[in-house]
């Protein structure tokens, strides 16, 4: 459980800060389109169409289709990891066996970090490998609707 600490508080925390900047850079942004649009108060002004503001009802930004994709491609890349790596921590580490209990404190608190970084590494590796997939068949998507 003390693992799952650090990897909540810190992507949160960055979140926040993150969350904070864009408001406030939003903010700015929205002043001078209001100032902006008090000097062209007499130019028709379509402002959905100009302006990528939720309130207005436009957005510019393309929404890629390829979004299931990549969240499918990830998610079983990231379940492929963990089965590696509880094949892993069962074959290589000696954390299920029933000699473990007899162990000293120090060997199964390094057996017990090693199983961690497997499971981190694996799991980040096939999410890694599940992206890198499916950018690969966005890519070959791609070029055949070009070619």
């Amino acid at each position: 459980m003390e693992i799952l600490i650090p990897l909540i508080v810190v992507p949160v925390s960055i979140l926040g800060i993150y969350r904070i900047f864009e408001l406030y850079a939003r903010r700015k942004e929205r002043i001078m389109l209001i100032e902006k649009m008090q000097f062209n108060a007499n130019n028709d002004l379509n402002l959905s169409n100009n302006l990528n503001l939720p309130i207005l009802g436009g957005f510019n930004t393309k929404v890629s289709s390829s979004w299931p994709l990549r969240a499918s491609l990830l998610m079983i890349g990231l379940g492929l990891g963990l089965i590696v790596a509880f094949i892993l921590e069962s074959t290589v580490t000696a954390s299920m066996m029933p000699e473990f209990a007899n162990y000293e404190y120090n060997v199964q608190h390094n057996i017990t970090n090693t199983v961690s970084v497997i499971y981190f590494a694996c799991v980040s590796l096939f999410g890694g490998l599940g992206l890198l997939v499916a950018y690969f068949i966005e890519q070959a998507k791609e070029n055949k609707q070009k070619g």
